[in-house]
């Protein structure tokens, strides 16, 4: 028969950790709390503070000067968001053992969020690059109609990459032209619509690419590998990361792009940021804002009307002056 644990702090993270799968919290956010409290707990240890019940808004305080000083496996500081999502984890741990005690409630004056810096996205796609894109697939071979289907999906909804693979033929709505997204970041689902086009793709990717990569059990999961299962979160960063390649697009990422990409084609059309806010499954508008930072639809246009230069034509005197020293 095992032994109890009697390390206060482990049995603490392990209530807590069980506690945040009652309130079906996502697994992904499970990890993450456990990664940042394993390395907390060791620090701890480290710097003989074993006394979890005693701690201090003093220690505290210490560790965020730890992190401060943390580096990566390359050697290179810790960035500003990564700290930031260590300290809200410990913070959002401490709130709840010190509601049951565990802690005094005064050691959460030791946290001090630092300011996140407003990060542009990165490799938005431009109209003609994205067409390039989705024709690369082979389209003649069932998995090459289930990549455009992949493809076209990602840009028509927007969705995470876990979120696309963990699709199954229920969360299909054809006749609704739209796709139920369950569990998506921080639990919550939603319905996305679907454009027509994509509809199209994925339909054609029912009728003869599904069937043929079906083995002899079906899952139920909407994407299948060549084996009849779904496919991996890794191996589907690879096969979008190979046709970016194949149509000459450089830069980092891949599903993503994808999702930045329909984001700010949205707001380059004239979509309400609020509604964006929902199509991603973003709970906060903050977090959708950062569109609003590479979108030049509206504001382009609002520049024209305005900026006294941008109206100056070509056989105007302030033109024509352009090259006079």
């Amino acid at each position: 028969m095992p032994h109890a644990c009697t390390d206060p702090f482990t049995t603490t993270v392990g209530a807590h950790l069980e506690w945040l799968r009652t309130v079906h919290r996502a697994a992904e956010t499970i990890r993450n709390r456990r990664t940042v409290l394993t390395r907390f707990s060791r620090w701890l240890a480290a710097c003989g503070h074993a006394d979890f019940g005693a701690l201090t808004a003093e220690r505290v305080a210490e560790y965020q000067g730890e992190l401060v000083r943390a580096t990566r496996r390359d050697g290179q500081p810790l960035s500003i968001g990564t700290r930031y999502e260590h300290l809200v984890a410990l913070r959002g741990f401490l709130i709840w053992a010190s509601e049951r005690g565990s802690v005094s409630r005064l050691c959460l004056t030791g946290i001090s969020l630092p300011r996140r810096p407003v990060t542009i996205p990165r490799g938005i796609l431009s109209l003609g690059a994205l067409e390039a894109v989705l024709a690369q697939p082979d389209v003649r071979w069932p998995l090459g109609i289930r990549d455009r289907a992949i493809l076209e999906l990602l840009y028509a909804t927007g969705l995470r990459r876990l979120e696309l693979i963990r699709l199954t033929l229920s969360d299909l709505w054809i006749e609704r032209s739209a796709v139920l997204v369950r569990g998506g970041k921080g639990g919550r689902d939603r319905v996305v619509p679907v454009a027509a086009r994509a509809l199209t793709w994925v339909a054609r990717y029912l009728e003869r690419g599904r069937p043929a990569l079906l083995g002899r059990n079906d899952p139920g999961i909407l994407f299948l590998t060549r084996k009849g299962v779904g496919l991996r979160a890794n191996r589907l960063s690879e096969r979008v990361r190979y046709y970016l390649r194949g149509a000459g697009v450089e830069g980092t990422g891949s599903c993503h792009r994808f999702r930045h990409t329909m984001a700010t084609h949205l707001l380059d059309g004239g979509a309400d940021i609020r509604h964006i806010q929902l199509l991603l499954g973003h709970s906060q508008l903050s977090t959708t804002a950062i569109y609003a930072h590479v979108s030049l639809g509206g504001l382009t246009e609002v520049y024209r009307r305005s900026h006294p230069s941008a109206r100056v034509g070509a056989d105007d005197p302030l033109a024509a002056g352009a090259g006079e020293s």
